[in-house]
């Protein structure tokens, strides 16, 4: 009897050691990007780390930090304001960079990989007349 609690103590300490409750792959882990919001002329900048339990899109990191308006054109979903910064239209709109490089991916799709550097910028509007046509 003594020895079967012994094998069963062993095992089940021998189980937990190999799971620490995370998966490998899983989205559970610490996630951590900094975020730089470059607001133009309109108002200082904003630079932030933003941690989370799991991986963000690059939208999702914005609305961690800031106050975001979206609204959804087509299959396309746009920023149009963030803290009271509004895009105009064919003239300033929100874009966003990872890691310095425009992605081609809309940002509510863009899942972020952990140490990204996600960074939105209040710049020249180049999409709409794209989206219009």
């Amino acid at each position: 009897m003594k020895i079967r609690t012994i094998i069963l103590f062993l095992f089940a300490l021998l189980a937990s050691s190999f799971s620490d409750g995370t998966e490998s792959g899983s989205e559970n882990t610490e996630f951590s990007v900094k975020l730089l919001v470059d607001f133009g002329e309109s108002k200082p900048g904003l630079t932030l780390d933003i941690t989370s339990n799991h991986r963000l899109t690059a939208l999702e990191v914005l609305q961690h930090a800031t106050v975001v308006e979206t609204h959804p054109v087509g299959k396309y979903v746009f920023v149009s304001a963030v803290d009271g910064v509004r895009t105009i239209r064919g003239d300033k709109a929100w874009y966003y960079e990872v890691n310095g490089k425009s992605p081609g991916v809309l940002a509510i799709n863009n899942r972020l990989s952990d140490g990204d550097t996600v960074c939105w910028i209040y710049k020249k509007d180049v999409c709409s007349k794209n989206v219009d046509n």
